[in-house]
């Protein structure tokens, strides 16, 4: 093989290269990163198929063109199903692949035969038959018992064959398409100018440059990027490794993309509006030049200053010319105008309170959502399988499994515990609560603390819990339990597992969803997991926080004539079958106490009830009414809702609280008090903050920038997102805040049950809330605490 000349190493083999880097990093993901690996491997194949895809547009040859065409058309659409779907089975998606590869070795073998013979057939049959033998060799592997770990060896070594092929082709060169124009006529027709010698001169000075620019632009589009992404893994305090680098990946994509929407949306209209309006301008400007040169009179310098104007003017115009038939040429030079811009605005967005949407680093949580919300009920149901079968060897009794024992928990009498949903963004907005929460940990009735949904944000991982959970807990003495949001699952629920289960239970878990992912005992490695439960043992010793005490993410607890029970809903608010057998078990032990089920999201928000066209969450709420559940309770949504509901049982008619109980910390939700419809399923509601309370904090620190997005939830509900997507834009960090927690005061003695409500500064008041229908009681006025009261069924012995 001939020696590589790097001083001539060509676009073309560097295009090469990144394909055999993709190649490698997919050869290998599987076996560190596990059966998740299916989306991510998505994301790789549309990076690989968009390399290709570049080739297409720079190559002069027709076969080369077709043949990248196909290969790079075959990655994305594969890339695409991959990421979008990546619960499929994995026969469904090696025969996917299966396919796939074999048209395109197929395609690739047909065409070599095109060429004439000579080393660039013979590249191009060997790139075709190996493509081909790998769509047939990966049924091998599967028997083999190596699983998801298969189609990694398959896509990987398939992107090294292709990307060696380009690497060591001999360069075709990346020329435009031929144009012979002539150089004396204006590249603007627009401004109906004659043909002149001073337009070619002008075109030929420019000429020397043309062909540099695209490069210019893709090299500066490349460092820049760098540079954002280095920003971001230090930003993120993101781990070396592959799965550590997705978050600034994804960001460093979310940057690019903005900048391509500003420079098409923004820049590129501005300028060609601006073009357009300042063309009797310029076509003054050249004949005024036109008539100084055919008189051979010197330029001033009013006129030297207006030909580096003119010549701007029509570099824009050739620009704009060579985007028409180079889509690469147009998106590094939109991707070059907006990128400056969007440094500013990243740069500033956070002091506008803007963070959620235009913080690309905060959209890696969109990414990891698509990764992992297929794969929650697997994982789920293995982890808990085997913590279970871990606890019954070592004589824990199969109904006390998934219970926690609390303070007293065999006595009668009065206690109570707090609730709080949706805490982890670590920022003023959670800080706030703080003081109230602690003073409530230091009252000898609070016997402990339930987190019920999103622990972190904004995706769950490790490194996040010191700030984000045990400093803003720091001072909490008492036992705290949790269930994960869907932000907590976007790590796979790894940081979860490891800081609520026990040790034990927490390495099984993690161990189990390895196991899950992979289909094959061939891999195996505990070291990642000794390392983030000894990281969670250190940070619980050092802040003195009482957690760790779950062998799932669910957990029941059963006291004299009081059950709480505390469901996992996953992402797609959906529970497997191991969890829904134990959820059913859970409501027998129960018996006729009075039932709290505390869910990972709601049935009702914004007067709207959200199972209605959801299945699987419906079935849920049924189970709940078949055990005669007293109270639903949830957070994800960042408020607090309260829902009357009445329903037909087999006893008569019952009713059922709903609390959306998610405003522990995390950006308001604001679209329940925007826009609460006129009409909701029950006349019987409250919420808080009030409508008026939160229009009037808009109007004072919403810039009027942000007025539309208001005006969007107010009339359209967010259409056709929601509301709650919506209010992600509206993330305020400064006094007065809306954020609250419940405290839960079971109370035998009375026969009663009491639902208290705490804001920032301590128990709200009726005045504080917004109620409608009866749920305010006649005999309260706005100055008195509010509390809701629901019966106890059966009184329990004094």
């Amino acid at each position: 093989m001939k020696k590589i000349d790097w001083k001539t190493v060509t676009k073309r083999r560097a295009l090469g290269f990144v394909l055999m880097v993709l190649g490698m990093v997919v050869l290998f993901m599987p076996i560190f990163v596990g059966g998740w690996v299916i989306a991510l491997l998505g994301i790789v194949l549309l990076g690989a198929g968009l390399v290709q895809i570049v080739n297409v547009v720079r190559s002069p040859e027709s076969v080369d063109s077709f043949l990248d065409h196909i290969a790079g058309v075959v990655f994305i659409l594969l890339g695409l199903l991959l990421f979008l779907s990546p619960h499929m089975a994995l026969a469904a998606i090696v025969a996917i692949i299966t396919i796939a590869l074999l048209i395109d070795g197929g395609a690739k073998i047909y065409f070599a035969f095109k060429i004439p013979p000579g080393t660039e057939r013979r590249w191009k049959l060997f790139n075709g038959l190996v493509t081909f033998a790998l769509g047939m060799l990966i049924w091998f592997f599967i028997t083999a018992n190596l699983g998801i770990i298969a189609v990694g060896m398959i896509l990987g070594t398939r992107l090294l064959v292709e990307g060696w092929t380009m690497f060591f082709l001999p360069d075709k060169g990346f020329a435009p398409p031929d144009e012979d124009p002539d150089l004396r006529d204006h590249p603007d027709a627009k401004l109906g100018l004659e043909p002149s010698d001073l337009i070619k001169e002008m075109r030929e000075k420019l000429r020397q440059t043309e062909a540099a620019e695209a490069t210019d632009n893709l090299f500066f589009c490349i460092k820049i990027l760098l540079v954002f992404f280095v920003i971001h893994l230090l930003r993120t305090d993101a781990q070396w490794s592959f799965i550590g680098f997705i978050s600034p990946f994804s960001a460093i994509i979310g940057d690019g993309v903005m900048a391509l929407i500003l420079g098409v949306f923004l820049i590129l209209p501005l300028r060609v509006l601006a073009r357009k309006f300042t063309r009797p301008i310029e076509r003054g400007a050249w004949r005024h030049l036109d008539k100084l040169a055919a008189a051979g009179e010197e330029p001033s310098y009013v006129d030297n200053t207006t030909r580096y104007w003119l010549e701007h003017r029509m570099r824009l115009a050739l620009k704009l010319k060579y985007a028409r038939y180079s889509l690469n040429s147009a998106l590094w030079w939109l991707m070059r105008v907006g990128l400056p811009i969007t440094a500013i605005f990243i740069a500033i967005n956070s002091i506008w309170g803007f963070s959620w949407y235009f913080n690309s680093e905060n959209w890696a949580s969109g990414v990891w959502q698509e990764i992992t919300k297929g794969r929650v009920d697997a994982w789920r149901k293995r982890g808990a399988e085997e913590a279970e079968r871990y606890a019954i060897v070592n004589g824990i009794s199969p109904n006390k499994v998934f219970a926690v024992e609390t303070e007293n928990e065999s006595q009668p009498g009065d206690f109570s515990f707090i609730v709080i949903g949706d805490t982890g963004e670590g920022d003023p907005s959670q800080m706030v609560l703080r003081d109230q929460l602690i003073a409530a940990s230091k009252r000898d009735e609070v016997k402990f603390l339930v987190l019920s949904s999103d622990v972190i944000y904004p995706d769950g991982k490790m490194k996040d819990y010191e700030t984000n959970f045990y400093l803003p807990f720091k001072g909490f003495d008492k036992p705290i339990y949790a269930i994960p949001g869907n932000h907590d699952w976007f790590d796979s629920d790894e940081g979860f597992n490891a800081n609520f289960l026990d040790r034990e239970s927490a390495v099984i878990t993690l161990k189990a969803r390895l196991a899950e992912d992979l289909k094959t005992d061939v891999i195996s490695t505990d070291q990642r997991f000794n390392e983030i439960t000894a990281e969670a043992k250190r940070l619980r010793e050092l802040y003195q926080i009482k957690n760790g005490y779950q062998r799932a993410p669910y957990f029941e607890v059963h006291r004299a004539g009081f059950s709480l029970i505390a469901v996992d809903t996953g992402i797609l608010r959906k529970i497997d079958s191991k969890e829904r057998e134990w959820l059913e078990g859970a409501l027998q032990r129960a018996g006729s106490n009075f039932k709290l089920v505390v869910l990972g999201h709601p049935f009702y928000v914004a007067g709207v009830d959200t199972a209605e066209n959801d299945a699987e969450f419906a079935g849920i709420r049924e189970l709940l009414r078949r055990y005669k559940v007293d109270v639903a309770m949830a957070g994800d949504t960042h408020d607090f809702e309260l829902y009357k509901e009445k329903y037909t049982a087999d006893d008569g008619e019952r009713e059922m609280l709903h609390f959306v109980n998610g405003g522990g910390g995390a950006y308001l939700s604001i679209g329940t008090a925007v826009a609460f419809p006129e009409k909701p399923f029950t006349p019987n509601y409250a919420f808080y903050p009030r409508t008026d309370q939160l229009e009037a904090k808009i109007r004072n620190e919403a810039p009027g920038w942000k007025m539309p997005f208001f005006w969007w939830m107010q009339y359209l509900g967010g259409y056709p997102f929601d509301s709650e997507m919506v209010s992600g834009a509206f993330d305020f960090n400064r006094a007065p805040f809306f954020q609250s927690f419940l405290e839960v005061s079971v109370e035998p003695s009375q026969e009663r049950v009491r639902f208290l409500l705490y804001g920032a500064n301590g128990q709200l008041r009726w005045r504080d809330i917004q109620a409608a229908g009866n749920v305010k009681p006649p005999d309260k006025s706005g100055d008195d605490p509010v509390e809701f009261i629901a019966p106890m069924r059966a009184a329990i012995a004094k």
